[in-house]
């Protein structure tokens, strides 16, 4: 390879080093919030699906959302890497649990 090259390469490769270096590894620019959360874990949505899952998935307060019975194990990797890594997801993921554990805890501090 001729000098000039092999100069033309390694800036390139300079280059693209330094863009993921800080953009970071993950590259995903998504705004975690509740709809892209779904997003993420490949549900519907909408305001009134997240609604209907969020009513219908209550979890009893001994249930960590890990654990909940309708994930698929994709998912719930999903949601235990992002918890575990305390990762930018993490806030949403525990909002999220905190929706689906509402019910247990009104029950347990008698505000049913």
């Amino acid at each position: 390879m001729r000098a000039g090259a092999e100069r033309f390469v390694l800036y390139t490769t300079l280059q693209i080093t330094l863009a993921l270096a800080r953009k970071g590894p993950n590259m995903d620019d998504t705004t975690p919030r509740m709809s892209t959360l779904f997003q993420q874990l490949g549900l519907d949505d909408s305001d009134e699906a997240i609604a209907t899952f969020i009513k219908d998935g209550q979890l009893a307060s001994e249930v960590n959302i890990v654990d909940a019975p309708y994930w698929s194990d994709a998912q719930r990797h999903f949601i235990g890497e992002q918890l575990g890594a305390d990762a930018a997801w993490a806030i949403v993921v525990d909002q999220l649990n905190e929706s689906l554990h509402e019910n247990s805890v009104k029950r347990q501090t008698g505000l049913d």
